[in-house]
């Protein structure tokens, strides 16, 4: 069950960047997107297959670890660092862009900005 909450997150993250893509049509920023994309993919399948199979029986593999798992600790450590990464990456990723838009006022520019930093939340 605990995994479900993982690809979910990602799941989430793929669709916001795919937004992206369609917001900021930029060579540039296309191209972060195509490597967020498939970076956010791997670690999903990585993260899923790992949770999923945490505990099943390693014994036929190992006859000494009879009734025992894999250390879940380190898998939920390194999920939780990378997905805190990825969402602040996903998170900074449109923020040059808006930056770069050309309005009449900069307070319309500071107001964009902050609407976008808010979603954050």
């Amino acid at each position: 069950m605990l995994f479900v909450y993982n690809l979910t997150l990602n799941i989430i993250k793929f669709s916001i960047l795919l937004q992206y893509r369609r917001l900021f049509p930029g060579k540039w920023m296309l191209r972060i997107c195509n490597v967020s994309l498939v970076f956010v993919t791997l670690w999903a399948i990585t993260q899923v297959t790992l949770l999923a199979t945490a505990c099943l029986p390693i014994s036929t593999l190992v006859p000494s670890m009879v009734g025992k798992c894999l250390p879940t600790d380190p898998i939920w450590y390194l999920s939780s660092a990378t997905n805190i990464v990825t969402d602040f990456a996903v998170f900074l990723l449109p923020l040059p862009s808006l930056y770069k838009l050309r309005v009449v006022r900069k307070k319309q520019k500071v107001m964009l900005i902050l609407i976008f930093c808010i979603g954050f939340l």
